[in-house]
Formats: structure tokens, C-alpha cells, sequence
């Protein structure tokens, strides 16, 4: 106890630095949030998408990149029509505003982003995403990328172009030609810009968007670690790791991203299909490299939303709330108990076992007597210990499963599926549960058959039998 004001003081320090140790040894106590680079435009199917994401508003913190100064000639209501939509949800759209990587010209962009502002100001727009952003030192025409950076960045005007095998490139000797002088804006590429130079390119462009009004957040995408600290003066968050999902292990990590998680954002793209297992370990290590906005998509940008975006939102609820997903109910013996979901299905498909019977387990014949079985934990245990211990059985699936920050899962019983059954009714999809789907218990009827439950209809006809060596979904759960 600290009873003067100088030892008060100490002890209040104290305190603060033991507060921060404790969170920068638990980085995934964070909130996380999710900025979505969604470049589909918002019509026709592609609506689905815009769609999903407004029905996720209120379960995470969702930020938008709509790619608004894409859109061509009579386009520009769509957006506004999209914008407006996010806006009553209560989420945040950033235009997208390209920056050729240091090296675009600053009068075209800030006139980009003061006619997208004129176009949406109305429409609840909240800022500003600069993709194509870089950090360090930068010759604006190097190496063998000089003609594609420049028809990226609009550069056909300039005459510094030739073809070549059919493409336009930079032609070194222009300076020769008679028309020259008409390819100034060509010309400001050619030096290279020090690491001054970019702060200050960057510093233009930020404080020309905020200039368009009060409030407006400015996000620059670097695409990987920052070299200069300064960065983060001029903008609100930084996207230091944007990477493929094999590269994840390469993105910056917390000893580079030392802000605030708030201050960084990574996104991952070209996963391919992912298990809840998998979707979960690459959130965490996210989480654990402090990043404070994420996203990941199965292809490009350019393709919408992941087929896997329930699940994703899910595993970030979970994330953010821990137990989330959970059910309250009374056992056979009248005890309250509380079990927790896994926030996504570990496997669409597994068998429960091979034609062994389980000796540790007793045969629950009649419904009656395998809706009062609540010990899912015992009974996984003895599938396990019975069954070869390289089966791949649901039951060995959730004894193994690490993951969602715990290691204690396993096959729920019939009486605790049917008691998450009575909990959700028929709104499976609450817990991600799909209602077309049939999950395993870990409850035994016979030699070759186990219990399972289907979620799309009341009662206690939901409560099935399948052959074990079947197929069925998995839902693992813990106490």
C-alpha cells in the first residue's frame, strides 16, 4: 500500500507498466477488425457480396475499400446507392485512390480525390484508401517494370513510350525526339525520390484529403514493413503486410508494427480453400504480429468475398468475445452446466469410426436414453482410446483440435447437441451451424451405428442414426 503522493505515483506507474506487460504478452486480446478491399462493383450478383457484408454489421468492426474512382461514365450512382446502404449499417467506406508507388503525378491525384469527394461526400464516405504505396526510396523508372508502371499510372500521354514486341515500354532515348518537352510529367519519374522525398509526396496527398473535411481517415498501403516511423504521422492506419497466404509468415511482426494495433492492417489474399482450424491459426498469428485490421480472401481482390466469409467473421467474433458461442442448459441430474461451440465446423465430412464397437462405451439403444447422455468429453476419450490411434474418426479430430486460443475439445454427446438444438431452435445459422447438415455426436447406439442431430427441424425427431463409417459433419465443443 502506497500511502504518499510520491509512492502513490510510483505505484500508479507501477501499475500502468504491469497492465501494459500483460497485454503485450497477450496480444490476442485485442479487438480486431476487418478492412475489406471489396473491388466488385456494386450490381448484379456482385451485390450478394455488399450484401453479406452489411448483414455483418454489429458482430466485428467492419471497414470497407470501395473502388469509387474506378467507376466509369454513369457508374457513379451505384456507389453512391452501396455507400449510402453502408453508412445506415454503421459501416465505414474508404474511397480507393491510387498512388503508382510514390511516383504518380500529385496534381491528377489530388484532383482524383477531390472529384471523389464531390461525388460522395453526401453519401456518408469517411475517407481515404492510398493503394500502390511506398516507403522507402524509389526510382520512378526502374529495372524492366518502367513501361507497365507507366500504362498503370496513365502515362500514355507522355511520348517516352515505344512498342516493343507488342507493348508499350520506356523508350530511354526520347530525350532526342522533337516532341520532348510534352513529356514533362514522364520526366519527373525518372529521378529517384529519397525517402524525404516519398514522406513529403505522401504528406501532400494525406493532408489534401483530410482538407476535404473534418474527421476523414486517410489509410496508405504499402504493402509491407514501413522504413521510416514518420509514416505513421501522416496517416491514420498502415497496410504493412498485404501477401499471399503462403507469405504470411513473412508479413512485418510486432517488433516492426510497435504503434498501437490500431495503426497497422494486413490482408491476405489467394488462400485457396481453408479449414476453421486453418482461417483460425492465420487470425491469430495475425493478431500476434499486431495487427489491428485483417482480412483474408480465398482469391484476388478482385474476385468478392471469400467462400469461406461466415466462417471468417465467426472465428473473429470468437476472437474478440471468447465463448461467444455458448449454450446454458440443465443435465439429466437437474445440474446447470454452460458448453462452448467452436465458432466454425472443424470438417464438412468425417466418419465417426470403423465397424469396432466401443467397449469403454454403453450402447445407447433407445432415444430416450441417448438424449440423457450429457458426458461428451468421457465418451470422446474412450472413441479415441478404442479406435486405432491414427483414425481419423471425428471424435480424434476434436481431442486434437487447437485452436480458437484452447486445447480441450472434444465430440459432443446427443444430450449436449440436442440441448444447443433447444438453445438456437431454427436459426442454426446463428452459430454457424448449417441446417441442410448432419453433425455427429459422440453418443453410441450399437457396434455400427452412432447417434447424429440435424438442425433445421424441431423436436426430437432432428435426432438421427447414421452408419459409422458414414459420413457427417463435426462441431467441436469444451465445458
Amino acid at each position: 500500500m502506497c500511502h504518499n503522493s510520491a509512492k502513490s505515483s510510483i505505484c500508479l506507474l507501477g501499475l500502468l507498466c504491469l497492465i501494459h506487460l500483460l497485454f503485450a504478452q497477450n496480444p490476442g486480446s485485442q479487438q480486431l477488425k476487418m478492412m475489406i478491399p471489396l473491388y466488385v462493383h456494386p450490381s448484379g450478383d456482385n451485390l450478394a457480396d455488399w450484401d453479406a457484408v452489411i448483414a455483418s454489421a454489429g458482430k466485428i468492426d467492419i471497414t470497407v475499400i470501395a473502388s469509387t474512382t474506378w467507376s466509369e461514365e454513369g457508374e457513379s450512382d451505384s456507389y453512391a446507392r452501396i455507400l449510402d446502404k453502408l453508412d445506415r449499417a454503421g459501416i465505414p467506406s474508404l474511397a480507393y485512390i491510387p498512388t503508382c508507388y510514390g511516383c504518380g503525378d500529385v496534381a491528377q491525384i489530388k484532383t482524383d480525390i477531390s472529384t471523389t469527394w464531390s461525388y460522395y461526400q453526401d453519401n456518408g464516405i469517411d475517407g481515404f484508401f492510398f493503394d500502390q504505396g511506398y516507403s522507402g526510396e524509389r526510382n520512378c523508372l526502374s529495372n524492366n517494370e518502367k513501361g507497365k508502371e507507366l500504362r498503370e499510372c496513365n502515362c500514355f500521354s507522355c511520348n517516352c513510350l515505344k512498342e516493343e514486341n507488342g507493348e508499350n515500354v520506356y523508350d530511354p532515348d526520347c530525350q532526342q525526339r522533337e516532341d520532348y518537352n510534352d513529356c514533362k510529367s514522364c520526366e519527373d519519374w525518372k529521378h529517384i525520390k529519397s525517402q524525404a522525398d516519398i514522406l513529403s509526396y505522401y504528406t501532400e496527398l494525406s493532408d489534401h484529403a483530410k482538407d476535404q473535411a473534418n474527421g476523414l481517415t486517410v489509410v496508405i498501403n504499402t504493402g509491407t514493413r514501413i522504413k521510416d516511423p514518420a509514416f505513421l504521422q501522416i496517416a491514420d492506419v498502415i497496410v504493412t503486410g498485404e501477401n499471399a497466404y503462403s507469405e504470411l509468415e513473412h508479413l512485418a511482426d510486432e517488433t516492426e508494427n510497435t504503434e498501437n494495433a490500431d495503426r497497422y492492417a494486413a490482408m491476405l489474399h489467394s488462400s485457396g480453400e481453408l479449414t476453421g482450424t486453418q482461417i483460425s491459426e492465420a487470425i491469430e498469428s495475425l493478431a500476434d504480429k499486431n495487427y489491428g485490421s485483417i482480412y483474408m480472401t480465398d482469391e484476388s481482390w478482385s474476385k468478392g468475398l471469400p467462400a469461406y466469409w461466415n466462417e471468417l467473421i465467426a472465428i473473429i467474433e470468437e476472437h474478440n468475445t471468447p465463448g461467444k458461442f455458448q449454450v446454458r442448459f440443465q443435465d439429466a441430474q437437474g445440474n446447470q452446466q454452460t458448453i462452448y461451440l467452436a465458432p466454425v465446423d472443424q470438417i464438412a465430412t468425417i466418419q465417426w469410426g470403423d465397424a469396432s464397437n466401443i467397449t469403454h462405451l454403453a450402447d445407447k439403444m433407445g432415444r430416450e436414453a441417448a438424449l440423457l447422455d450429457f458426458d461428451g468429453r468421457t465418451n470422446t476419450q474412450a472413441i479415441v482410446e478404442d479406435l486405432d490411434s491414427n483414425y481419423p474418426s471425428a471424435a480424434k479430430r476434436c481431442e486434437d483440435l487447437q485452436a480458437f486460443g484452447q486445447d480441450d475439445w472434444y465430440l459432443p454427446s446427443l444430450g449436449e447437441l440436442q440441448a444447443i438444438f433447444q438453445k438456437i431452435g431454427q436459426t442454426p445459422e446463428v452459430f454457424q451451424l448449417k441446417k441442410d447438415q448432419f453433425y455427429w455426436s459422440s453418443t453410441e447406439q450399437t457396434k455400427a451405428r452412432a447417434w447424429r442431430q440435424k438442425f433445421d427441424s424441431g423436436g426430437l425427431t432432428s435426432a438421427g442414426l447414421k452408419h459409422i463409417q458414414e459420413n457427417a459433419a463435426c462441431r467441436c465443443v469444451r465445458k
